[in-house]
């Protein structure tokens, strides 16, 4: 057991992040490597990225995951509500292990916004499922706005965070991110004098 959990449990969550690191092979936001755009800009220097949840196993060396010979370590966050958050710490130098890259690498620079509404007509809950630019992302152009986002790969995003919220975990997580994004959108525009 690993933190309360048991190995097969585990290995289901991994299963279904697989799935959705698989289901994303072949889709970029450019016809061609992006980073060409920027110098690769996302992947230079240490930073942050936030893992999904369960996501961790596979970059700690602990039977579940790969040994990344120090390139990526976890670090956890305990959040005020008493939850925490996972992320991966990179040295950035990915090439050569680009198939390795967690979920929100493989999605940039779209960021999901997932809401569930209730009709009370007709008495069920719908979910809704969009992207936006990643606005923590200044260093892209198309974050930016300087260039576009192909429109199969942010359809590819919406098509993967539905199949990961089938999942009610996964489901919850992403209403949180949404919920997050929309609260650090109204700052950048606060910040950027546009409201």
């Amino acid at each position: 057991m690993i933190k309360g959990f048991s190995r097969r449990f585990i290995e289901d969550k991994l299963q279904l992040i697989k799935e959705a690191h698989e289901y994303l092979e072949g889709y970029y936001p450019k016809n061609f490597d992006c980073g060409t755009l920027c110098g690769k800009a996302c992947c230079k220097g240490e930073g942050e990225i936030w893992l999904l949840p369960y996501e961790r196993y596979l970059y700690e060396d602990n039977g579940f995951g790969n040994s990344h010979g120090g390139m990526f370590h976890v670090k956890t966050y305990e959040n005020d509500d008493g939850t925490s958050t996972d992320v991966l710490v990179c040295d950035g130098s990915c090439d050569g292990f680009r198939q390795d890259r967690p979920f929100w690498c493989r999605i940039f620079p779209c960021f999901p916004i997932v809401t569930a509404e209730y009709d009370e007509e007709t008495e069920a809950e719908y979910i809704s499922i969009r992207t936006r630019r990643d606005v923590r992302g200044g260093m892209c152009p198309m974050v930016r706005g300087e260039e576009d986002i192909r429109e199969d790969f942010a359809e590819r995003v919406m098509e993967v965070i539905d199949l990961l919220c089938a999942d009610d975990e996964m489901f919850e997580y992403f209403l949180k991110c949404g919920e997050f994004y929309t609260e650090l959108e109204e700052l950048y525009r606060k910040f950027e004098g546009n409201e």
